[in-house]
């Protein structure tokens, strides 16, 4: 019955915007949370902003029941693409000051993406947000609205779902249609 979130590259903002999230949702929803930044220093505050969690990072892992933890802060770099596979939901960070960073590595797993207001230079967000599969948000009221609609109606969790595998699907091949084009 575990719900989780993946949050990629996050920068600060991003990060007090989930913890605000996580404070209002149900004990089922878990974070996975990779920050774009993990510098020792960056990830203090991670742990501490999250403190009142538990919370755990990748690197000390080992030997612990990762089930009792609700929040795992990815401290390393290299993994975020095979995490967002997990996802109920997930998050990409950037978009609230220096700009989205990469959405099609979450949306070619067919879930719900959020983001913040900063999106309009990144064709696939773009695209997204007009079909619905994805979200620009501005505080964490208006995804805990979503995640609560999720919970109540599984039909509209699915239908985003697919919005977003089947944005995926009609985008593939874009390498040859490139260069087609390019050819003529």
């Amino acid at each position: 019955d575990t719900r989780l979130m993946v949050a990629g590259s996050t920068w600060g903002p991003d990060e007090q915007l989930l913890k605000q999230l996580l404070e209002k949702l149900p004990a089922n929803y878990k974070l996975v949370l990779a920050p774009h930044v993990t510098d020792a220093k960056h990830i203090g505050q991670i742990k501490e902003l999250f403190q009142e969690f538990s919370t755990v990072c990748y690197t000390e892992k080992d030997g612990k029941d990762l089930s009792t933890y609700r929040v795992l802060v990815i401290d390393t770099i290299g993994i975020l693409s095979k995490i967002y596979k997990y996802s109920y939901i997930s998050y990409i960070g950037g978009a609230f000051e220096t700009g989205l960073h990469i959405i099609l590595e979450a949306a070619v797993f067919g879930v719900p993406l959020f983001f913040g207001p900063k999106y309009q230079k990144f064709n696939e967000a773009v695209q997204l947000v007009a079909l619905q599969g994805a979200f620009s948000i501005t505080s964490h009221e208006e995804m805990l609205q979503k995640c609560q609609l999720y919970a109540s109606s599984p039909e509209a969790y699915t239908k985003v779902c697919q919005i977003c595998k089947e944005f995926v699907q009609s985008n593939l091949g874009s390498c040859e249609k490139i260069i087609s084009q390019l050819a003529n």
